[in-house]
């Protein structure tokens, strides 16, 4: 298995660590880093820590161009990264230790010229050649066609390789109608793009530690949709931060909930990246796709790696 990944906003993650925060004064941090992020990265990351040739495509550019490009090296991040006008944008994690919350601060992305995207799209073309696995995570930087990941997927299928997305909102509706091979996503992004109707319900539920599984009418809602998907050959996974994930048991027609790790987490950035990683290096490594208990194993396994993730205060890892 070869997996190309894709992100085309890349990003710095700081991430500071305080006892508590005081609000209109002086905080200390007590531990503070600098890493490279964003759900491309991250994946191609933890893909390399399990042992997966991945390689990560990305633009980078500015001033802080060769502080990502060093940090990419450093974490053995095999990274092809065209270079852009505008600096790699930094974005700040503040962790609070005695509330337990984790806040996040995100710059807007510098915009990309011409022969940026002109540039990637080349470098997308070479990369795709020696991949057998497309990965496409995250935003794109203002500057990027707006159809630019569905071209990839389209030339994707052309070439025989199979995808799996980490998107959401309107870019996730039209990915759908490529059929990917994997979807992974957070439910209250995908609810608020097929279901506005039940962005209420779905906000009441994540706020109560409820699942969409505990609602008649947000479970079968989902259920109609997500059948809907497995027919037309996509395999949908709903992470729902630390309740139970969700995924259809083909054979029924019905969904499952597959329970996470419970655990304190220490910094829960980049768990759903890694999630992402460690599903697809068990989706993605055999011709025929996992269904039903091999599905949920695969999920289970991705749910591990999440939990490593999140007992470490660097992001989108299992190591530090």
């Amino acid at each position: 298995m070869q997996v190309l990944t894709v992100g085309l906003n890349p990003t710095l993650q700081r991430t500071i660590q305080v006892d508590r925060t005081l609000h209109n004064g002086v905080n200390r941090a007590v531990d503070a880093r600098h890493d490279v992020a964003g759900k491309a990265a991250n994946m191609a990351r933890v893909l390399g820590q399990l042992g997966v040739d991945a390689r990560h495509l990305s633009h980078a550019g500015g001033a802080n161009r060769e502080t990502w490009l060093a940090g990419c090296s450093a974490d053995g991040i095999d990274v092809v990264a065209p270079e852009a006008p505008g600096d790699v944008r930094t974005c700040v994690t503040v962790i609070e230790r005695a509330a337990g919350t984790t806040t996040e601060f995100i710059e807007p992305a510098s915009e990309v010229d011409d022969a940026t995207v002109a540039a990637v799209w080349d470098a997308f073309e070479t990369e795709l050649a020696r991949a057998s696995v497309l990965l496409i995570g995250g935003s794109m930087t203002p500057g990027y066609p707006s159809d630019f990941y569905l071209r990839m997927i389209d030339r994707a299928r052309e070439r025989g390789v199979r995808v799996g997305v980490d998107l959401s909102g309107g870019l996730l509706r039209d990915v759908v109608r490529r059929s990917p091979d994997l979807i992974k996503v957070n439910a209250r992004e995908f609810g608020t793009t097929f279901t506005p109707e039940l962005a209420d319900d779905l906000a009441r539920l994540e706020s109560e530690g409820l699942s969409i599984l505990d609602m008649d009418d947000a479970r079968e809602k989902f259920r109609r949709i997500l059948v809907r998907m497995v027919g037309d050959g996509t395999t949908v996974v709903l992470s729902q931060g630390s309740r139970p994930s969700v995924v259809v048991d083909s054979d029924r027609g019905s969904l499952v909930g597959v329970d996470t790790i419970p655990m304190q987490p220490v910094n829960t950035i980049g768990c759903g990246d890694t999630m992402m990683a460690g599903l697809a290096s068990r989706f993605f490594a055999d011709a025929t796709p996992p269904a039903g208990p091999e599905l949920v194993e695969a999920v289970e396994y991705a749910h591990t790696l999440a939990a490593i993730n999140a007992s470490l205060m660097k992001p989108g890892t299992i190591r530090e």
